[in-house]
C-alpha cells in the first residue's frame, strides 16, 4: 500500500511530468518524490487561484463597451432664421433722394444759378461743341450759346444741358448708404461722364441737322431725352456695384 506522499508524487509525475521534474531538481530532500508530491498539490491550486484572480481583475479594469442610448442623442440643430431685410433702408433712401432732388431744384431756381451759373454752363457746352466740330472740318463757331456754321446752326438752351439727369444721379448717389468718400467719387466721376455725354449729344444733333434735318426734332426730343434718363440710371447702378464691393451694406 502506497503512502500519500508516494501517491502524490506518482500522480504529479503521471499528469505533470515536467513540473514534477522541476520540483525534484530543486528539492533539498533525499527523497525527491515524496517532497514533490507534498508541495505540488497546494502550489497548483494556488497557481490556479492566482490566474483566476488576475482574470477577474482584468475584467474589472476593462472599459465597458459603449452602447449609445437613443434618448441621449443630441437634438438636430434648429434651422437658422431667414434674414428678411426690412423696408427701412429703402424708405430712408427714397426720402433722402426726394430731399436732395428738391434741394437741387431749389438751388437751380435761385437767381445766382439762373443768371450766372447756368448761362456760363451753356456757353461752355457751345464752345466745346464748336471746337470739336472744327476739328472734323465743319468750320463751326460758338457765339454765346449758339453753335453755327455755313450749313447749319443751333442754340443750346435748357433741355439740352443734361442738368436734370445730373441732378437725379447726384441725388441718388448722395442718398445711398455708403461711405462719404465713395459718394464723392461717384458724384465727380458720374457728373463728368454725364457732361461729356451731353457734348456728344450736341455733336450728334448738329450733324443730324446738317445731314438729316427732318430727324432733328426726333433726335432732340425723343431719342436723346430717353438716352439721358437711361444713362443716369446706368451710371448710378454701376457706381453702386463698385461701392458695394468696397463695403457691403447691411440691411437691418
Amino acid at each position: 500500500m502506497r503512502t500519500s506522499s508516494t501517491f502524490g508524487s506518482h500522480w504529479a509525475t503521471k499528469r505533470h511530468p515536467a513540473k514534477s521534474i522541476l520540483f525534484r531538481s530543486f528539492s533539498p530532500s533525499s527523497t525527491p518524490e515524496s517532497t514533490t508530491g507534498f508541495f505540488y498539490g497546494p502550489l497548483c491550486r494556488a497557481d490556479h487561484t492566482i490566474r483566476q484572480a488576475c482574470k477577474w481583475i482584468k475584467t474589472l479594469n476593462a472599459p465597458e463597451p459603449f452602447t449609445p442610448n437613443p434618448t441621449d442623442a443630441a437634438p438636430p440643430p434648429a434651422p437658422l432664421p431667414t434674414a428678411r431685410p426690412s423696408g427701412r433702408p429703402i424708405g430712408r433712401f427714397v426720402i433722402t433722394f426726394g430731399i436732395f432732388v428738391a434741394a437741387f431744384y431749389l438751388a437751380s431756381a435761385s437767381s445766382i444759378f439762373r443768371d450766372h451759373v447756368f448761362p456760363e454752363y451753356l456757353h461752355v457746352n457751345a464752345r466745346l461743341t464748336a471746337g470739336i466740330l472744327s476739328l472734323f472740318g465743319q468750320n463751326a463757331e460758338a457765339n454765346g450759346n449758339m453753335v453755327q456754321s455755313s450749313r447749319f446752326g443751333m442754340e443750346v438752351e435748357r433741355g439740352c444741358d443734361a442738368v436734370e439727369p445730373t441732378i437725379l444721379f447726384l441725388a441718388a448717389v448722395l442718398a445711398s448708404p455708403v461711405a462719404f468718400r465713395a459718394r464723392l467719387i461717384g458724384m465727380v466721376v458720374g457728373g463728368l461722364a454725364l457732361a461729356v455725354m451731353n457734348v456728344v449729344r450736341l455733336l450728334t444733333l448738329f450733324l443730324t441737322g446738317i445731314y438729316w434735318q427732318t430727324a432733328f426734332e426726333i433726335m432732340h426730343v425723343d431719342v436723346w431725352q430717353a438716352i439721358f434718363v437711361f444713362l443716369a440710371i446706368l451710371f448710378w447702378v454701376l457706381w453702386a456695384l463698385w461701392a458695394l464691393q468696397r463695403k457691403p451694406v447691411t440691411l437691418q
